[in-house]
């Protein structure tokens, strides 16, 4: 029986995947118009970073920051946050919404590689198999689109949206856990638009551009960062990242659905994969250490 803690942070864990699904669509709507992936990253951060500074004074939450945490603030609003939502954008564009998000859930991957090199981890056999697994379905669903085009640029955002967003996971787990999350996403997201604001050229908008740009901030952005950050209260860095891979199934759908996206016999083979090397990473027995611990 699946511990009520447990499933509290599955039931998060999905309803931020649920948001973050939502991301292709809500994106493609503005790029529509012509308005630049860069762009697009900017309004997000700024309209999220802003809200979530409002939501942090009223809730008079302490502010207190030492001069330790600026590299770890920064160094999330850069990688977390700047090359994740950036390189995402460019490949929802590229790519379609289905590959861009499976390129994107290579995270769970990347935390595992991090985890080993970085902080001395050692996961099972079983994990490290999981993980080739993982990248042999991203391989196969790569080479599985026959409408589309995968050259290196594409490719190469795809995976850095996948490096950025599993940086996200280390950033939160670090001593910024002191601090109120309010103010930590505030600070970082805010930061994160100024450092994209410099390469941005501003276009007209319509309605619907504004109307998808502010869904993008309170659907796909700050309810969606608000699931993933409690989540973690109940699941470990790789669980909550593996658990998330519904979401790219998800997105999937919405690209069928809204935008006449193909989905092919071998897309669903490499998807299987992606999903059984995340089951595995699940089920099996975990390895001591600071990310694969239940």
């Amino acid at each position: 029986m699946i511990p009520t803690s447990s499933l509290k942070g599955f039931v998060l864990i999905f309803l931020a995947a649920f948001c973050w699904s939502l991301i292709g669509p809500f994106s493609s709507w503005v790029l529509f118009e012509d308005i630049t992936a860069l762009e697009i990253s900017f309004w997000r951060c700024f309209l999220s970073g802003s809200v979530f500074f409002i939501l942090a004074v009223m809730s008079r939450k302490k502010f207190s920051y030492d001069l330790k945490d600026i590299p770890l603030l920064i160094g999330w609003a850069l990688f977390g946050v700047a090359l994740n939502f950036t390189a995402y954008a460019q490949a929802v564009y590229y790519l379609g919404n289905g590959l861009a998000s499976i390129l994107l859930y290579t995270a769970p991957l990347w935390i595992m590689l991090i985890a080993i090199f970085l902080y001395k981890d050692k996961p099972a056999p079983l994990q490290i198999f999981s993980l080739f697994l993982g990248l042999a379905g991203i391989v196969i669903i790569c080479g599985a689109n026959g409408e589309i085009k995968i050259t290196l640029i594409p490719l190469i955002w795809g995976i850095a949206a996948g490096l950025g967003y599993a940086f996200q996971y280390f950033f939160n787990n670090s001593s910024l856990q002191n601090h109120s999350l309010l103010w930590n996403f505030s600070l970082v997201w805010l930061i994160a638009s100024l450092l994209i604001i410099p390469w941005v050229s501003f276009a007209p908008k319509s309605l619907t551009a504004w109307i998808s740009l502010v869904a993008l901030c309170l659907v796909s952005t700050l309810m969606a960062y608000c699931f993933w950050s409690l989540s973690l209260r109940y699941l470990s860095v790789v669980s909550a990242s593996v658990i998330a891979l519904c979401e790219p199934m998800l997105a999937n759908l919405w690209g069928v659905l809204l935008f006449n996206e193909q989905i092919t016999f071998l897309t669903y083979i490499g998807s299987g994969f992606i999903l059984v090397a995340a089951v595995l990473i699940i089920i099996i027995p975990q390895s001591k250490g600071k990310f694969y611990g239940t």
